[in-house]
């Protein structure tokens, strides 16, 4: 074989192993992506509406009392049960349950899109609780030391009142503490309630109104209706209502002489009281 033919044959080859390779490489991405979508759309983020991410896991000194961090929200339906399983490091699980679920874990959320789920983006969560689980709790352990992982499933009830699990929704390493303010012989890690506290219109935005004050978790809370019998939402605040003196009577009904403009919410202004009289104000007027 000559020279030339050899370089040609040699040439050949190898873009024969390139083309082959970047093949290869197409086909794993497609199959990544592939995969990926399949596993987006049959997530109960999405499918079900319901989500949730483990943020700690911690583990007494002593082994005896585990605390588990949670953020989590609904869309659909409230959130019935939690279900705790923890993973030993023989690859027996150990279940938890329980039916004390914090009504804000069932908070609102906006499902992060599939590209964003792809390029690693989070769902945020503003609901959650912690939970505190002794292990005389767990059914089979004797330690929560020797627990490698943690994963997380929530029960809610459907529409024709079944009770459904969802998928496992987050997976966590488990942490042991190093110490802190000491409970029960061991130290309890450092965790707080969920970093955000709930308001509402009663409590929160008295004598105030609106569609969109802070709810105190990053979300938005209704109090149109905030006011009391009397009064009307101006401007964000509540006001007396005060009639403009136009009303016009019906045909063949006299105009009254009185109680047309005035309310007795009027008397809520010490300017309209008669001085000679005593006037007690109650929480309706």
């Amino acid at each position: 074989m000559k020279k030339g033919e050899l370089k040609k044959s040699s040439f050949s080859k190898k873009k024969v192993i390139t083309i082959t390779i970047i093949g290869i490489v197409l086909l794993g991405i497609i199959a990544f992506i592939g995969f990926s979508v399949y596993s987006y759309f049959q997530s109960s983020e999405y499918k079900l509406g319901i989500g949730a991410e483990i943020e700690s896991v911690v583990i007494s000194e002593d082994g005896l009392t585990a605390y588990v961090k949670l953020l989590s929200g609904s869309n659909i339906e409230d959130i019935t049960g939690v279900k705790f399983v923890f993973k030993g490091s023989d690859g027996e699980e150990y279940v938890y349950e329980t039916s004390e679920v914090n009504p804000e874990m069932s908070f609102p959320f906006e499902p992060v899109g599939f590209w964003g789920k792809l390029f690693g983006r989070k769902t945020e969560f503003v609901g959650g609780e912690v939970y505190e689980i002794s292990v005389g709790d767990v059914s089979g352990l004797e330690s929560f030391i020797g627990v490698g992982e943690f994963e997380i499933v929530f029960e809610y009830e459907t529409e024709t009142g079944e009770e459904v699990e969802t998928e496992v929704l987050d997976t966590a390493p488990v942490t042991t503490s190093s110490g802190g303010s000491d409970t029960s012989g061991g130290g309890t890690p450092p965790l707080t309630d969920i970093s955000c506290t709930l308001k509402s219109c009663t409590n929160d935005y008295p004598g105030q109104c609106g569609s969109s004050l802070d709810n105190g978790c990053s979300g938005s809370l209704d109090c149109s209706n905030n006011c009391d019998a009397g009064y009307d939402c101006v401007s964000g605040g509540c006001e007396i209502i005060v009639l403009d003196g136009n009303w016009t009577p019906p045909i063949g009904i006299p105009r009254p002489s009185f109680g047309i403009e005035e309310s007795y919410r009027m008397y809520d202004d010490p300017v309209n009281r008669n001085p000679n009289l005593t006037y007690t104000q109650n929480v309706e007027g």
